[in-house]
């Protein structure tokens, strides 16, 4: 495939290339769902399909922030709402 001023540019299978972002999101909702057996699957069809270590490591960060987020934004209305910290949420945070 030829690119702008004629340089040679690297072709991929767009199949290929469909079939490794499918993994990563995997990757993500695995780790989102707490699902451990289908992060080992999807990590593994992530490299298979050429993910790098980098782009695996910000699938599975981006899971973790999908599973955080709503825990933390309820602790902030229960504080809201009662002006108590929550008890019992089982994180690792000091609530403010």
């Amino acid at each position: 495939m030829t690119g702008v001023g004629g340089m040679q540019m690297c072709t991929v299978n767009e199949e290929q290339l469909e079939r490794k972002w499918l993994a990563l999101a995997g990757i993500a909702a695995s780790v989102a769902g707490g699902y451990q057996p289908a992060l080992q699957r999807y990590y593994a069809e992530a490299e298979d399909e050429g993910a790098t270590l980098e782009e695996i490591d910000k699938m599975m960060q981006l899971g973790r922030m999908i599973k955080i987020a709503p825990i933390q934004e309820t602790d902030r209305l229960c504080m809201q709402l009662t002006g108590k910290k929550p008890q019992g949420c089982g994180c690792n945070h000091e609530h403010k």
